[in-house]
C-alpha cells in the first residue's frame, strides 16, 4: 500500500487541493497524502504545533469509543463519516478482535473526495469493511443510500441501530452551525437508538473553554441525545491529552450521543432541517 502514497502512484495527477482526511493522514504519520495535503499540514502546524498530538488525541478516543460501542451496544453497522483511509483508522483493529469480529460487526467509509475514496477502496479487502463514495455533509441522503447499498450482510437493517463515527465530520463543515444541521439531517436518516461518536475540529479544539460548549450545543440542537458522563468508562468521557509532555493543551471535545425514538406517528426519514 505504501506504492499509493507517494505524488506518483495511481493517483498522481488528480489530487488539486487538500482533504481533511488526508491531512489528518499526515498528521498522524499515515503515508496516504499528498503534496498539497502536507503543504496543508505543515501550515497549520506552524500555526500551532501541539497539532499533530492533538489529532492522535482524538484518534485514540475515536479507537476507545468504537471499542466501547461495539462492547456495549453490538451494532451490526458502523458508518465512518469522513474519517479518511482505514489503514490508519482505529477500527481496523476491529479485525484482528475475535469477539467483535465474532459478533458480525462491520464498517462502511464514507468519503466525499474521490481519490480519499479510491484509496479507502484499496484498502477495504475484507467482508467486514467497505468504502463508499458520498458526502456526508452536502448529501447524506445520497451518503446513506450508498451506506444501504453495499454488500455487507446485515439481518434487519433498515430497523437495527447502528454506529455513526463522525470524529472527522467537523472538520468538513464550515463551522458548528453546519455540524449542527448536518449532524440533525443523520439523526433523521438512521434508525432510533443510533450512536453518535462526534469530536471538535482539529484545528481550534482546544483554544478556549467554549469549544466544549459548542460541541454539546451543536450535537443538542441536531436532537440527538448525549449519554450521561457518569454511565460512560473515564476514558471514553474525555479526551484528555498527556499533561507531562503537553501541559499547556488540555483536551479534545468529544461526545458520545443517542438517537431518540421516532416521533409516535412520523417516520424517521423526515425533511431535511
Amino acid at each position: 500500500m505504501a506504492a499509493l502514497a507517494p505524488d506518483t502512484g495511481p493517483f498522481h495527477g488528480l489530487v488539486s487541493s487538500p482533504d481533511p482526511a488526508r491531512v489528518e493522514e499526515y498528521l498522524l504519520g499515515g503515508g496516504h497524502s499528498f503534496g498539497v495535503d502536507r503543504t496543508r499540514a505543515r501550515r497549520l502546524l506552524d500555526e500551532d504545533p501541539h497539532l499533530s498530538h492533538l489529532v492522535w488525541v482524538r484518534r485514540r478516543w475515536l479507537l476507545r469509543a468504537t471499542r466501547y460501542l461495539a462492547v456495549h451496544h453490538a451494532p451490526r453497522l458502523m458508518v465512518d463519516l469522513s474519517t479518511g483511509v482505514p489503514t490508519l483508522a482505529p477500527h481496523q483493529e476491529l479485525a484482528a478482535d475475535e469477539e467483535l469480529a465474532a459478533q458480525g460487526t462491520h464498517v462502511v467509509y464514507v468519503n466525499a473526495d474521490p481519490v480519499t475514496h479510491g484509496v479507502a477502496r484499496l484498502t477495504c479487502e475484507s467482508l467486514w469493511c467497505e468504502a463508499v463514495l458520498g458526502d456526508p455533509c452536502m448529501a447524506p441522503d445520497a451518503a446513506w443510500d450508498a451506506v444501504m447499498a453495499t454488500r455487507l450482510p446485515r439481518a434487519g437493517r433498515d430497523e437495527e441501530p447502528v454506529a455513526v463515527l463522525a470524529t472527522g465530520l467537523a472538520d468538513h463543515a464550515d463551522d458548528m452551525a453546519e455540524l449542527e444541521r448536518v449532524l440533525a439531517r443523520w439523526r433523521n436518516l438512521v434508525p432510533p437508538g443510533s450512536h453518535l461518536a462526534v469530536a471538535h475540529r482539529y484545528t481550534d479544539a482546544h483554544r478556549g473553554r467554549d469549544a466544549a460548549r459548542d460541541l454539546h450545543t451543536a450535537v443538542t440542537g441536531a436532537g440527538w441525545a448525549p449519554v450521561p458522563a457518569e454511565s460512560l468508562p473515564g476514558d471514553v468521557r474525555r479526551a484528555v491529552c498527556d499533561p507531562s509532555s503537553h501541559p499547556t493543551v488540555g483536551e479534545v471535545p468529544v461526545c458520545l450521543a443517542v438517537s431518540p425514538p421516532a416521533v409516535e406517528g412520523g417516520g424517521q426519514r423526515a425533511a431535511a432541517p
